[in-house]
């Protein structure tokens, strides 16, 4: 569709210009031709771009508001030109028609035939301007006996293509849906594999002296503390916050984190960007206790602050909350 489009603006593009050398037209041609050839190119554009979907009512609106500004503009620059013939001008006047066609089959013919209605209306007020005694010709009539015939086979049509879009976006929904599930299923897969090379051998030392030690006791205990983190708070499930949770745990600071879902709410580069200035932070606290409490928290989706992080330290407890960009926004004392 896109190679035909561009293909269709070339040949636009070409037969403009040939019918603007033919039949000898001033500068006011050449400059209000590029300009409708610029709007027409970017109605395309919006018309094309959208996915099945997701051609909103503002993108009609953008489209055939681009559209009416490129006929107005056709007919205005022909009232200028005052040529005695308005043919170099007929590929641009068609254009507009082709454009509502293809806006009608996104499922926005009122839209269309509002755009149609003023282009129709500019094109009645200008045309006796021009100077051209044929200004009306049969390629504009054909045109709007097109759009007609069109429309009534949208109409007849307009549930199917309404289940289209629709199959479209389940479509998305279910791969979307798959994506997280195998998203997931490999999140948990590497979780596993990660407490098995830390389990294994410790397992296979007591198989083997036939001895539980005190060293392996407080491993059990800091694995099986390293899942329950890896279940109940998934967006802090990263390698330096295992190792700093690891190591505060292990000089006996007690460590809970929780994540209550409110930056799956965000789009991915804005929760990478978060995560980013956060976990250093929630790093560098952890380092820091020698003993103590820390609590980290990423908040219920709408909650502010976004994240929440609770350090109880020889009486003192500080509470620091996050901000949407992963910044501290305020600290509060007890």
């Amino acid at each position: 569709m896109t190679v035909g489009v561009i293909g269709y603006l070339v040949v636009l593009t070409v037969a403009v210009l040939l019918g603007g050398v033919l039949n000898g037209h001033g500068p006011w041609f050449w400059g209000g031709t590029v300009g409708a050839l610029l709007l027409y190119s970017g109605a395309f554009a919006v018309v094309l771009m959208p996915r099945p979907g997701a051609f909103s009512r503002r993108s009609a609106v953008a489209a055939t508001g681009l559209v009416v500004a490129a006929q107005t503009l056709t007919w205005g620059t022909a009232v200028l030109d005052q040529s005695a013939t308005v043919v170099a001008y007929e590929p641009l006047v068609v254009t507009a028609y082709v454009l509502y066609v293809m806006i009608i089959f996104r499922s926005a013919l009122a839209v269309a035939w509002c755009g149609a209605v003023v282009g129709l209306t500019a094109t009645l007020l200008l045309g006796p301007r021009t100077g051209a005694v044929e200004w009306w010709t049969a390629l504009q009539t054909t045109s709007i006996v097109v759009l007609i015939v069109v429309t009534a086979a949208s109409l007849a049509i307009m549930p199917l293509l309404g289940e289209i879009d629709a199959l479209a976006i389940r479509y998305r929904r279910v791969a979307q849906e798959r994506a997280d599930d195998t998203s997931a299923l490999t999140s948990r897969e590497q979780r596993l594999e990660r407490i098995d090379n830390r389990v294994r051998p410790v397992l296979e030392g007591i198989l083997n002296s036939g001895v539980v030690t005190g060293d392996d006791v407080i491993v059990a205990r800091l694995m099986e503390a390293r899942l329950r983190d890896g279940i109940r708070a998934p967006a802090l499930d990263t390698a330096p916050m295992r190792e700093a949770v690891w190591r505060a745990r292990s000089r006996g600071v007690s460590v809970t984190l929780l994540d209550d879902g409110g930056l799956r709410t965000l789009p991915e580069a804005d929760t990478a960007a978060f995560l980013s200035t956060l976990l250093p932070l929630l790093v560098a606290e952890l380092d820091a206790l020698s003993e103590g409490e820390l609590i980290a928290r990423v908040m219920p989706p709408g909650r502010s602050p976004m994240a929440m992080v609770t350090v109880a330290w020889r009486g003192i407890r500080r509470r620091v909350e996050f901000g949407p960009d992963g910044f501290v926004a305020r600290v509060v004392r007890v």
